[in-house]
């Protein structure tokens, strides 16, 4: 599985470049399943133990957007993602934004409208 994270988080920064050089956006949404930090990975109101969050968050995907955030404080990122279910908000610096949805089992609802 690290392997694959790794594979992800590679993809993910080649196309976040190649993003910025082509178009010179002042904001990104990303999209990703899981969690790129641990503060953002919550379980019943609390961040995941170290023995469950290898599980149910990407330290690779979230080192890429530190990374390519610090490199680019100009534009504002967004990171929307899920996986464990609980809601969960976390600013990583003042340009990255992460921000995991709530969710039930076969039962969709929307988070929130963003506009941009």
């Amino acid at each position: 599985m690290q392997h694959l994270a790794d594979l992800d988080a590679k993809k993910l920064y080649n196309d976040l470049v190649a993003a910025i050089n082509d178009h010179r956006p002042k904001q990104i949404v990303i999209l990703t399943h899981v969690p790129p930090f641990k503060e953002a990975c919550m379980r019943q109101g609390k961040i995941s133990d170290d023995d469950w969050l290898p599980y149910f968050s990407s330290k690779a995907t979230g080192d890429v957007l530190l990374q390519v955030a610090k490199a680019n404080s100009a534009i504002k990122f967004l990171v929307l993602c899920g996986h464990t279910h609980s809601e969960a908000l976390y600013q990583s610096s003042n340009n990255l934004v992460i921000k995991a949805g709530k969710a039930e089992y076969f039962q969709p609802e929307v988070q929130e409208i963003i506009y941009v």
